[in-house]
């Protein structure tokens, strides 16, 4: 106990030390001090608040909005409506938005739009990277208490561009939004959700950018039993395709800012996480590209159950006889998943 009190007294004397030194008369230091704030994390938040609200230096109030701004989805579940900075806050975690706002054809007209109710939202969301081997599918569901869970199936293989990953596997973990953090992310998805699936921007004459960092991004955002709001992308980024994503991104940042610097809390697959994976697995499967296809294989290979088996069979139908590189990877997980899951290959 005491050496926890002690590692208490030591981290608020360090914080008050670099608080001290945002009003200092150098700038370089002071920039230090903002990042070192930064750095320790939604810890800070409540401190650089109340000195947000309090100093009478201009220069030190200016370093605290920046260190907030760079926190901003913690920094905004805190301040009040009335508070010009959390306008500001607002703005950071929707960053973009405004412009599209300005496009005739990105925002839903008013009669057409829904409001989410906390007590009944739910999120279906998949993210995952190509040269990442990653595949996440996060469910986020109402508490009782008026919080909300964030329950996410994340696969990932190893791979150059992941060094740490040296298995593959699949696992769950969950993070937990108390009342306050669910009010809040529900306002901003509320803001984020009155954008159309489509971008109406055209690409401009000439211009051509593209990246080989294949993504994925599905959404199905519902309330009250309807769906309020879906994107589904998978592919390159890059001109051509920007107009199908860029409004999903928009959307996810959001709910990166809400998980963002949160501590993720190990849980085991239960037959509802297996209930999900299938169901969406078996939902895209077909309309999904290569790789992904490839990532719900090795999810059922290394995660399924019986329940998996009627979805591995047919793909093993469907995939009889393809000599496509993929698919004839997809046919060995095929095969490994049955052998493991089934005791043969069929």
């Amino acid at each position: 106990m005491l050496t926890i009190l002690f590692l208490a007294c030591a981290q608020a004397a360090d914080l008050e030390t670099l608080i001290g030194r945002l009003g200092g008369d150098d700038p370089a230091q002071r920039e230090k001090a903002v990042g070192e704030l930064v750095a320790l994390g939604p810890q800070v938040v409540p401190r650089m608040l109340t000195l947000h609200r309090s100093t009478d230096s201009s220069e030190t109030r200016l370093r605290a909005e920046s260190v907030l701004c760079r926190l901003p989805f913690p920094a905004y579940v805190r301040t009040r409506p009335d508070e010009p900075l959390q306008s500001k806050l607002r703005d950071v975690i929707l960053e973009g938005m405004e412009s599209h706002r300005q496009l005739p054809g990105c925002v839903r007209e008013k009669q057409d739009r829904l409001s989410i109710d906390p007590k009944t939202l739910s999120v279906l969301r998949q993210g995952g990277s190509g040269h990442g081997q990653t595949l996440e599918l996060d469910e986020i569901a109402p508490r009782k208490d008026g919080g909300l869970t964030i329950r996410r199936l994340a696969y990932a293989a190893p791979t150059p561009y992941r060094p740490k990953v040296k298995e593959e596997s699949t696992w769950v973990e969950e993070v937990v939004l108390d009342a306050e953090e669910a009010r809040s992310l529900v306002e901003l998805l509320d803001a984020a959700v009155t954008l159309r699936q489509f971008c109406s921007k055209k690409q401009e004459s000439g211009r051509a950018v593209w990246s080989s960092a294949s993504f994925s991004l599905r959404f199905r955002v519902e309330s009250a039993g309807k769906v309020l709001w879906r994107c589904s992308y998978t592919g390159y980024p890059g001109s051509s395709g920007e107009n199908q994503y860029t409004h999903g991104v928009l959307v996810d940042q959001v709910l990166r800012a809400a998980l963002a610097r949160r501590t993720w809390e190990a849980s085991k697959i239960t037959a509802d996480d297996r209930r999900r994976l299938l169901q969406w697995s078996a939902e895209n499967f077909e309309r999904e590209e290569w790789w992904v296809r490839e990532r719900y294989l090795r999810m059922a290979l290394t995660a399924g159950d019986e329940s998996f088996l009627p979805f591995l069979r047919k793909a093993a139908k469907d995939l009889r006889g393809k000599e496509d590189p993929s698919e004839v990877r997809q046919q060995g997980s095929v095969k490994e998943a049955l052998r493991r899951i089934a005791g043969t290959d069929e």
